[in-house]
């Protein structure tokens, strides 16, 4: 998947808001076993608003994107199940379609390093019937390179803040 996005940050007393609007392409690979194997492009386009509290060493953000997703075209092997190829012709025939997706994520910052842990559900009972993931999970490890060298201008005597 490749998407690129517009948009901007607004600062807030409490943290930020963020409104963005982009799109993307991409292919699902889908692996059957022995050489069965599925492929679907798809294209998608997107609206994403969030908020974000943060503080010193805490930050928590939400926001949700709202996808409008079509499946133009694929290449399925027909020896995969009768099933899934139903699945697969559907979401060809059947799209695009228009799903909510919401998020939050958190995350502990100790500078110059922030550990996070973000959470996106799905909650389209109708995407569910096309067996899209309903959610997803992960954690990041992220180092702020521009606190970094703040810290060891400091250490060397030569503070430019």
């Amino acid at each position: 998947l490749v998407e690129a996005a517009a948009g901007g940050y607004f600062p807030l007393s409490f943290g930020t808001c963020a409104i963005y609007a982009g799109g993307g392409i991409g292919r699902a690979r889908n692996d059957y076993g022995i050489q069965r194997i599925a492929k679907i492009n798809h294209n998608r386009w997107f609206v994403q608003p969030s908020f974000t509290f943060k503080n010193d060493w805490f930050r928590i953000g939400m926001g949700m994107r709202l996808i409008l997703i079509n499946f133009p075209s694929g290449n399925i092997d027909y020896r995969i199940e009768p099933e899934d190829i139903a699945v697969i012709q559907g979401l060809e025939n059947d799209s695009p379609f228009i799903f909510p997706e919401f998020g939050g994520n958190m995350g502990i910052r100790i500078n110059p390093v922030t550990i996070s842990a973000h959470l996106v559900v799905l909650p389209a009972p109708r995407a569910l019937e096309y067996n899209f993931d309903g959610s997803n999970f992960g954690v990041g490890l992220s180092l702020d390179l521009h606190e970094l060298g703040k810290k060891q201008k400091k250490a060397g005597g030569k503070t430019k803040d």
